[in-house]
């Protein structure tokens, strides 16, 4: 499976990007196979029918801890793929599960029910539920009609996962998956992009709020997913609405106290504390970028921080020039070891 995605970056072969799942009666790899490993375990875990965790009821000990199962269960069971790979997965879980380091963007919806799986995982099949929400009433993940690209998984089995960016390895083979609502966004052209609308407008539709790069991509998000879940269009440019904080002049800028970066994107003060998100003396001062994202001033020089890498039973893994490690063992799961993705070369946990 390895040599043959290796033999066609060897080869120059373009990777493809397209829409794998075009059709409702689409095979699912359980039709194929009812005693493969993915379908085994399908059945709703105990943990199904909790009420939502209440996040902010954790202490920054619980959020790390509850943050790295998710991120090491998420890259074993699919694939290091993107925000699934365990340094940038660390990110946007701390960001989710620490509201006292990220008080005034606390995530809801679809996002909040996407985290919540991820730390209450037992099995793959969890994180598989967590990864693709649209599975359809057999809760099957579909199995790969090609390999050796990337694309976005669509409606299926009854569920619409457009949403999710997938990667095959293996014709026939489950389809491992990264759930572009991660970052509050959707999945478009094999990558995770703020919308699909075309041509790109920078400024808010309903809650969605648009950023358009250089070259027209959306590189906005939803804000329906985050703060009080609404798209604001300002002076100083499209931003998420936000919760507590006080009225303030909206802008890019952020200052940085202690270790807590303050920013003002959407006309109401927003903090978060880069000492739990990145480590010691990675707030700094200027502006944010993209302008509506404190956080995004968290971030160490990456000098020291090499590629993904494995250490003995500890997974290595950047982000943001800050490493990120964990015991694959202390999480329950298998060897760490080196994975090909279409995304490069990244560590992860074995599957358990």
């Amino acid at each position: 499976m390895v040599a043959a995605v290796l033999a066609a970056a060897a080869g120059g072969a373009a990777l493809i990007a397209c829409d794998l799942f075009h059709s409702t009666d689409f095979a699912t790899l359980c039709d194929i196979n009812s005693s493969a490993d993915a379908c085994m375990d399908a059945a709703p875990s105990a943990d199904a029918a909790v009420a939502p965790t209440d996040f902010c009821s954790w202490d920054a000990a619980t959020a790390r801890t509850n943050a790295e199962h998710a991120c090491g269960w998420l890259s074993a069971c699919e694939l290091p793929l993107g925000n699934n790979d365990f340094g940038p997965c660390m990110i946007s879980a701390t960001l989710a599960y620490d509201c006292a380091a990220n008080p005034d963007r606390k995530v809801q919806g679809a996002l909040h029910e996407y985290w919540d799986g991820l730390w209450q995982a037992k099995t793959c099949a969890d994180v598989d539920r967590a990864v693709f929400p649209g599975a359809g009433a057999g809760d099957k993940v579909p199995a790969c009609q090609g390999a050796g690209f990337a694309a976005c998984g669509v409606q299926y089995d009854g569920g619409d996962n457009s949403a999710v960016r997938v990667e095959c390895d293996e014709a026939g083979a489950p389809a491992r998956g990264e759930n572009c609502i991660s970052q509050g966004r959707t999945c478009a052209g094999g990558a995770c992009v703020g919308s699909a609308t075309t041509p790109c407008a920078t400024g808010c539709s309903g809650a969605q709020l648009a950023d358009c790069s250089d070259a027209g991509v959306d590189e906005g998000t939803n804000c329906a997913l985050f703060g009080s879940g609404q798209c604001l269009m300002l002076a100083a440019g499209p931003a998420c609405s936000s919760t507590g904080g006080s009225p303030c002049s909206a802008g890019a800028a952020v200052t940085c106290a202690g270790g807590v970066a303050s920013g003002c994107p959407s006309g109401t003060s927003e903090t978060v504390d880069c000492t739990e998100l990145t480590g010691s003396g990675s707030c700094n001062p200027g502006l944010a970028s993209p302008s509506w994202d404190v956080s995004s001033v968290c971030f160490l020089d990456g000098g020291s921080c090499g590629p993904d890498s494995c250490s003995g039973d500890t997974l290595v893994s950047c982000a943001r020039g800050a490493t990120f490690v964990t015991s694959c063992s202390g999480l329950g799961l298998g060897p760490c070891g080196l994975v090909v993705t279409v995304d490069g070369l990244r560590a992860a946990c074995g599957k358990p």
